[in-house]
């Protein structure tokens, strides 16, 4: 009997664009350019991306996860810039504030979960280099007192696909796997990641690899599979 509902974050609860490419960040180019004024913003967005590119390399070698700050002293180093704390926490800050203004909500799903809520236990599994971006998004969306469990990659250190972040939420829900359903977006993080655990999982969108019947065409197509009715 299915107890609890996880859910993705990004591209599963809220829209976001996954490309860093299409952000121009002028605050943060901005930033960046009160130390060192020839930069461009070309050079500046292409520097940021290399380091990330690099970490996030280094991260599905190593299967561990990485931190914004670890993000704003590659940068530094990248740039010529001297990594002082100051200038590594206002380039968090602003990076991260820029970051989110696309980022909203998906249409509805505010009240799904809370319809959810009613019959199911609750939780989040992301992966995210910030926890204060994903917290801040559960406060934004009204979704606090509903959550049961904030599993998060920088928290515990590994990122999805890795089994270890969905079982680790089983010990803290005290669930075994056949009683929790994953939901999110991406075949490779959310479907194999869940799937390794032992954990059935539904994915937004087309798949290939996916049963038809664990394709969802959207998030609030969970109420064909979970029973939603108000008590």
């Amino acid at each position: 009997m299915i107890e609890c509902l996880l859910f993705d974050l990004f591209g599963t609860l809220v829209e976001y664009e996954p490309e860093r490419a299409g952000h121009l960040y002028p605050e943060t180019c901005d930033l960046i350019r009160d130390e060192l004024p020839a930069l461009t913003r070309d050079q500046i967005i292409a520097g940021i991306n290399a380091v990330f590119g690099k970490l996030e390399l280094d991260s599905h070698r190593n299967h561990t996860e990485f931190h914004m700050n670890q993000v704003a002293s590659g940068v530094c180093e990248h740039l010529g810039i001297e990594p002082e704390q100051s200038f590594c926490a206002a380039f968090v800050e602003t990076y991260i504030r820029e970051w989110l203004v696309p980022i909203k909500p998906v249409s509805g799903v505010t009240g799904l979960l809370h319809r959810l809520s009613k019959h199911y236990l609750l939780g989040v599994v992301s992966n995210t280099h910030y926890a204060p971006i994903v917290h801040q998004l559960i406060t934004k969306m009204g979704l606090t007192e509903i959550l049961e469990v904030v599993t998060l990659s920088i928290d515990v250190g590994v990122p999805k696909p890795n089994p270890e972040i969905f079982q680790l939420t089983l010990a803290a829900l005290d669930l075994t796997a056949a009683q929790v359903v994953y939901i999110g977006d991406s075949y490779e993080s959310d479907y194999r990641g869940a799937r390794n655990a032992g954990i059935d999982c539904y994915l937004i969108g087309r798949h290939a690899r996916v049963p038809r019947e664990r394709q969802l065409r959207s998030i609030l197509d969970l109420s064909i599979y979970f029973n939603t009715a108000r008590q």
